[in-house]
């Protein structure tokens, strides 16, 4: 039998980016920019770091490194 250690604050964060990226809105690059920024600030309300948020953007919105950086930038 394997032990494993339950980690419930990333369970949370996985269920919130879950729902979150259900919700999402199809459409605009206006609509996506803005849900990329609200997705960044819920992430660093999180003390998540950055270089795990744009890991996360990377897979999620499909964005290149320099793209996922120029977010994280603004």
């Amino acid at each position: 039998m394997i032990l494993t250690e339950f980690d419930a604050k990333a369970y949370e964060e996985d269920i919130r980016e879950e729902a979150f990226n259900e919700g999402r809105a199809e459409g605009s690059t206006e609509t996506r920019t803005e849900d990329i920024k609200i997705f960044i600030s819920d992430k660093r309300e999180d003390n998540i770091p950055d270089d795990r948020i744009k890991e996360k953007l990377m897979k999620h919105y499909n964005l290149t490194v320099k793209e996922a950086e120029g977010y994280l930038k603004e």
